[in-house]
């Protein structure tokens, strides 16, 4: 890969060529051009987020739609070809993505029901962590359900936290074999365990190298 992947962690290098540095440790992007080295930094103080913050606490019941939220579920990913596409009757009331949140669900992605009716804010918190999610991936409203679990579980079976898939949905809107060939290419030069710290903890890497691998293998980039 050879375009800069911007990193919004602070304390988090990243250099065309290059070497991306997050507070616990260094990864190498692999790139055509020469690697750059820098020191790792020092680590930040922690924040603690709460719980229900990230929807932990959660309704069972799937929330009403925005309609922006169906029109921008219609933009087509780059992956996407025009037969990829689906009837928007089929999905556009939320009959594909009840499948997929069900799953999700399950795989503590997207929050699990533990409140039990016991305070109406922790369901009204869910579903704000589930619309953001939607905010931020409203692809996955239309994406076939089975090609989403196949994602998320092939980030699960890499060490990948759920709160990564929570923080950056847009990983799940791509097909398992380019995340899978992503990681692929990241630990031929790293070890595992730097490369899921880096993923973890560097906003949106995954994504930019995932997106990267994916331009590349479009038509006119031959």
């Amino acid at each position: 890969f050879s375009t800069l992947v911007s990193c919004l962690l602070m304390g988090a290098v990243v250099v065309q060529g290059f070497l991306v540095t997050t507070p616990s440790s260094s990864i190498i992007v692999p790139s055509s051009s020469s690697i750059i080295r820098r020191p790792a930094a020092t680590p930040p103080k922690t924040t603690v987020v709460c719980w229900a913050e990230l929807g932990e606490l959660s309704s069972p019941n799937m929330p009403s739609f925005d309609p922006v939220f169906i029109e921008n579920a219609r933009k087509q990913l780059l992956w996407e070809t025009k037969t990829t596409s689906s009837d928007p009757s089929s999905w556009e009331s939320g009959q594909l993505w009840s499948q997929t949140r069900e799953t999700l669900v399950d795989l503590w992605i997207l929050p699990r029901d533990m409140s039990n009716g016991a305070d109406g804010r922790y369901a009204a918190a869910a579903t704000e962590s589930e619309l953001k999610i939607l905010a931020k991936a409203p692809q996955l409203l239309r994406l076939d359900p089975a090609q989403i679990i196949a994602s998320a579980k092939a980030l699960l079976k890499a060490k990948l936290p759920p709160a990564l898939m929570r923080s950056e949905p847009e990983l799940l809107s791509y097909p398992a074999a380019y995340l899978e060939s992503s990681l692929e290419s990241l630990m031929e030069v790293n070890s595992k365990g730097d490369v899921i710290r880096a993923c973890r903890d560097t906003p949106h890497l995954l994504v930019a190298v995932v997106e990267e691998r994916v331009a590349a293998e479009l038509p006119d980039a031959q």
